[in-house]
């Protein structure tokens, strides 16, 4: 074989090095496999303004806890001990998780529907007794999509105003809600009394 020829071999199998070459790293990063970046779950899309994404409901017996992105509600309820029967003192207090559960998109929707009708966004920030009186305390938080939460705080003591109607009505719903969902892990019991109420 003269040196031409054997020339004219090594540049015929470099060449065939390079096309293997390049079609291998040109087929890097198009894979869409289950364990690429194109299979991952989408994310969340963000809430759209005016839309309501959590709701939070405490009182000084029970609380209602609603993600309503992620359709998750969870209630509490605070149970009292008393020394004796005619003590008004709690000697110890226990919360339980009585529901922990998933509400529907249905229900969702119902939700959001009834937030904006009953009038709970346009009520005060607080109503009920002073700051400086003797009061049971009740709170509902509402977070809005693009907007500051609204919180609303009801000092009930009944030397003073009522709860407003659209609190009460809220408050309601939240309740009837937490019995029409699956999930409880004890049934909900009442607490053996009420404690003392706070005192300024």
């Amino acid at each position: 074989m003269t040196t031409t020829s054997r020339a004219r071999g090594r540049a015929s199998i470099r060449a065939a090095g390079l096309i293997i070459l390049f079609a291998l790293t040109a087929g890097c990063g198009t894979d869409k496999g289950p364990g690429s970046d194109a299979a991952a779950t989408p994310a969340e899309p963000a809430p759209a303004a005016g839309q309501v994404t959590r709701i939070r409901y405490a009182s000084w017996q029970e609380t209602i806890d609603i993600d309503a992105a992620r359709r998750t509600i969870v209630q509490t309820l605070t149970e009292y001990e008393y020394p004796n029967p005619v003590s008004g003192t709690p000697s110890r207090s226990r919360t339980r998780t009585v529901l922990d559960g998933m509400l529907t998109p249905e229900q969702i929707d119902a939700l959001q529907a009834f937030v904006g009708e009953s009038g709970f966004m346009a009520l005060k920030p607080a109503y009920g007794a002073p700051d400086d009186q003797r009061y049971y305390p009740y709170a509902i938080t509402v977070h809005v999509g693009g907007r500051k939460p609204k919180e609303v705080v009801y000092r009930s003591n009944p030397s003073y105003e009522e709860m407003p109607e659209p609190f009460r009505k809220l408050e309601a719903y939240l309740q009837e809600l937490c019995k029409a969902v699956p999930g409880k892990t004890t049934p909900p019991m009442p607490p053996q009394g009420s404690p003392p109420p706070i005192v300024p």
